[in-house]
């Protein structure tokens, strides 16, 4: 009898913690990071500038419906991304997912405004099939914009999400001035650096003459 009591006991404690998991999981968005390369931690930089937000922003992520595996994956961790941007906003972040397969006078707006229809492809009951696959997203604040064409891996998540954010939260760009004149490597010679830069500052070259 005392056997069977202490099962009930144990069956009982059992499913109320399910119950109380459930609940919490529910109310509350929490991840624990286990992961060696820590994708699942947003950085020190991120964490500051949506902490620093004066206005409000909105995600509107645009994601095809049915992916492959791997892409609804994709999904899935651009939407926790984003649950953990508003949690740490403190409601300044908002997003929402639309498929604009759903809407076709919406999915040509978004094309007209940059985001991507790609070509994937996914095993399907023994057959390889390519399907057009919408994974972009659109980021506002205000009247301003910026638009994530296309997200293909987890890696760079982050970062497109973020620069786009801190792009639309910048008044006044900080000048950022590249010597010339004197056998510097010209701005012209360094592309990809002047155009990275080029997103968060004003790069203006800076020449000097030589007055001995």
């Amino acid at each position: 009898m005392r056997t069977k009591t202490a099962l009930l006991y144990a069956l009982l404690l059992v499913t109320g913690i399910i119950i109380a998991v459930n609940f919490l999981s529910n109310r509350f968005f929490f991840r624990i990071d286990v992961t060696e390369d820590q994708r699942y931690s947003l950085s020190k930089a991120t964490r500051r500038i949506i902490k620093s937000l004066e206005e409000p922003v909105t995600v509107t992520a645009y994601f095809s419906e049915n992916l492959p595996p791997q892409y609804a994956n994709l999904k899935r961790d651009f939407k926790d991304m984003l649950t953990e941007y508003q949690s740490l906003s403190k409601g300044m972040v908002a997003y929402e997912f639309i498929d604009p397969a759903e809407d076709e006078a919406k999915e040509q707006e978004i094309m007209q405004k940059g985001i991507v229809q790609a070509q994937i492809g996914g095993r399907e009951k023994d057959e390889f099939k390519i399907q057009k696959a919408y994974m972009g997203a659109e980021v506002q604040m205000g009247n301003n914009s910026e638009v994530i064409s296309i997200l293909q891996t987890t890696q760079g998540m982050e970062y497109f999400l973020t620069t786009s954010i801190k792009k639309l939260s910048v008044q006044e760009k900080p000048l950022v001035g590249f010597l010339q004149g004197n056998g510097e490597t010209g701005s012209d010679q360094l592309g990809h650096l002047v155009h990275g830069l080029s997103v968060l500052y004003d790069v203006q070259p800076v020449t000097l003459t030589d007055s001995t």
